[in-house]
């Protein structure tokens, strides 16, 4: 996996970048609480996960499209994104309609 910063506006955070199939089948089940994970997917699965996840769609523009929890055993997704952005539950994350900038190191 490779390190990164999503930013958009005054909003940025660090997280972990899915570059391998079983870096993407894996996820965050496997991760500290706390820890964040940018996938280039439509759709993610909750299975194996103990807690609930923030999701952020993220479509070809680079734009937020959209905002879902993901709870433990359950799968979530939207149609029009490219990346997938998992946060914990209770961050901040940018509003739908804001633009995403992708800083890898």
């Amino acid at each position: 996996m490779l390190d990164a910063v999503v930013k958009s506006g005054d909003w940025s955070h660090r997280v972990r970048v899915a570059t391998r199939f079983l870096d993407r089948l894996t996820g965050l089940s496997r991760a500290a609480i706390g820890d964040s994970l940018l996938i280039r997917a439509r759709s993610v699965h909750g299975f194996g996960m103990r807690h609930p996840l923030l999701v952020v769609g993220i479509d070809s523009d680079m734009t937020v499209i959209g905002l879902k929890t993901l709870r433990p055993r359950r799968v979530v997704g939207f149609r029009e994104a490219i990346y997938l952005l998992e946060l914990p539950i209770g961050s901040n994350p940018p509003s739908a309609g804001s633009p995403i900038e992708i800083v890898h190191g």
